[in-house]
């Protein structure tokens, strides 16, 4: 993204990533610790995310792990990215999201309808246990 817009920010709720990210982007690139989009006022055209997409049920609880567990039906970390970050998305921009079919994606479109919003399929990929999509959500 960096190499392609002339302002980029990355936000993060570890220290430890943005630690790592920090030592391996230009000087230019903003880090900001910060759960979703929550601290910007700058309205972006292009917002991307790989949010924790898995389900954290309670047998896994005692492994719960915030990097790769999107909630009790993994699709709740989701959710808070998309009501946090549809606030600094310009009116043309578009907000890029991986899913995947092990959450409870119809919550997601549930969202989407009630604030307004569009949803298109980018790409899919289908691996031996789960889809992963990118979708794209942006302004009606």
């Amino acid at each position: 993204l960096y190499e392609n817009f002339k302002i980029v920010a990355g936000t993060d709720i570890t220290f430890e990533s943005l630690r790592y990210c920090k030592d391996n982007l230009p000087k230019n690139v903003m880090l900001v610790c910060c759960d979703a989009a929550s601290v910007f006022r700058y309205r972006f055209d292009l917002i991307v995310t790989n949010p924790p997409y898995l389900p954290d049920e309670e047998y896994k609880k005692r492994f719960h792990e915030s990097a790769i567990h999107g909630g009790h039906t993994g699709i709740e970390t989701t959710l808070r990215f998309i009501k946090s970050a549809v606030s600094v998305l310009s009116q043309n921009g578009k907000m890029l999201i991986i899913i995947s079919t092990l959450s409870d994606v119809s919550k997601m479109d549930e969202l989407i309808i009630e604030m307004k919003l569009k949803r298109r399929t980018i790409r899919e990929k289908k691996l031996f246990f789960e889809t992963l999509t990118i979708v794209e959500i942006s302004f009606k």
